[in-house]
């Protein structure tokens, strides 16, 4: 991992954090669907999937930057009040290869702590190879489904205490 790495809050409704999750949707829209999500797709999701639970005081919102540069995030929101959600992970291109979602997880994990939770959740696609890799790394054991994401096909959980 890169010494220069840095990751804190930030909004999700701003230029650097909304163009992050532009291009999270645009990627794994476009693995989803076995070609290039359309703009009006990418528009759709993010139409319909706020990041709202993803700000204090529902959760937080974090972003990578290499040499100042946003090139990564996660969102957390709060399932109850024994349990965070990691949510949209994402490394864009030019941050990859730096160990960034080694970071962006466990600034995640540092997230739920800090706010008195001890287990972690999440979601995800199977054909993210490289995220449920990451995942089973970091201790996460694949559970039931807990939600009603109809995008997720596998359901992770990590104890954090």
């Amino acid at each position: 991992m890169t010494s220069a790495a840095v990751v804190e809050p930030a909004d999700p409704d701003a230029p650097e954090g909304a163009a992050l999750l532009r291009e999270y949707t645009a990627e794994v829209g476009s693995r989803q669907l076995g070609r290039p999500a359309t703009e009006a797709e990418i528009d759709e999701f993010v139409r319909t999937n706020s990041s709202a639970g993803m700000v204090p005081p529902k959760g937080a919102f974090l972003v990578a930057r290499v040499a100042g540069r946003a090139v990564g995030c996660v969102g957390v929101r709060w399932l109850d009040e024994a349990t965070g959600e990691v949510k949209r992970m994402y490394v864009g291109p030019a941050g990859r290869g730096l160990g960034l979602g080694r970071l962006l997880l466990s600034a995640a994990h540092d997230a739920i702590r800090a706010s008195g939770r001890t287990r972690s959740r999440l979601d995800t696609r199977g054909e993210l190879t490289e995220a449920i890799g990451l995942y089973r790394a970091a201790g996460y054991r694949e559970i039931p489904r807990y939600n009603d994401n109809p995008y997720a096909q596998q359901w992770f959980e990590a104890d954090l205490s």
